[in-house]
């Protein structure tokens, strides 16, 4: 049986307060919305609430980050990514706890791009300090590299559209030095996945040398060429091409 998550008028509580600021969360789905455990605390960090909603609760699925109030809405900005479902979870589990507030989650993509559109197209550039030119270069470098992966069907790391999102805070707020500390940090957090795929061509490209080579000395092998292309194989395999050709070379020396 799973714990019970913190009581509702502690959750409803501190869900009011996170109207003037975000208020750290951590929750792990249950297999219903009444078995779902959500954590809020201002002090403890996301993570370790992450974890121990995941101890308390009934399911390995579990996600956390922060949550601000604007209205009857409680954006969830998440630091890890969200199981799929959650958010119907989300809302069925508000509405059992009668907690007066809608939830959704602030990583919609294509909102914070019009966010920032937005925003941009309000700034004043004549009057634009120096630090505050260098953040929109940073924030343009930061868009451009989303809307890449976007392009690619690929989907951008919560952790940095949550990250993101913070700077533009603080830069919004004036905080433009500390967005500017953090900015390359976030700009590194949406490089785009090593193309796994190339790694896959070159390791069946290898295989493909291997099997060549075991084909020309099908019945003419010595047992000191077997034991080499057995290696070579074993090598091509793991993707150490470069292990993989030397033992080939060897096979062709120990003719």
């Amino acid at each position: 049986m799973a714990a019970t998550t913190q009581k509702a008028a502690d959750l409803k509580k501190l869900l009011n307060n996170a109207r003037s600021g975000p208020i750290n969360f951590g929750v792990c789905m249950g297999k219903t919305a009444e078995t779902t455990i959500l954590l809020l605390d201002r002090s403890k960090t996301p993570r370790s609430l992450g974890s121990s909603a995941k101890a308390m609760g009934e399911t390995t699925k579990s996600f956390f980050g922060d949550v601000e109030v604007d209205g009857s809405r409680a954006r969830f900005s998440c630091e890890s990514d969200p199981p799929s479902g959650s958010i119907g979870i989300l809302k069925k589990f508000f509405a059992a706890h009668k907690l007066g507030f809608t939830p959704e989650f602030a990583t919609d993509i294509s909102q914070d791009l019009n966010d920032g559109a937005d925003s941009k197209k309000m700034l004043d550039r004549s009057d634009m300090s120096p630090d505050m030119k260098k953040w929109e270069k940073i924030d343009n470098a930061i868009e451009a590299k989303v809307r890449m992966l976007m392009k690619a069907k690929q989907k951008p790391p919560a952790k940095g559209m949550a990250a993101w999102k913070q700077i533009r805070k603080h830069a919004s707020r004036g905080q433009v030095k500390m967005a500017l500390r953090s900015g390359p940090k976030v700009l590194k957090m949406m490089e785009p996945p090593k193309d796994k795929a190339d790694k896959s061509k070159k390791k069946g490209a290898m295989m493909d040398m291997v099997r060549q080579m075991a084909s020309r000395l099908k019945g003419k092998m010595t047992p000191a060429q077997e034991k080499y292309l057995k290696a070579a194989a074993n090598q091509a395999k793991r993707g150490a091409d470069e292990k993989a050709a030397a033992l080939l070379r060897a096979v062709q020396k120990a003719a």
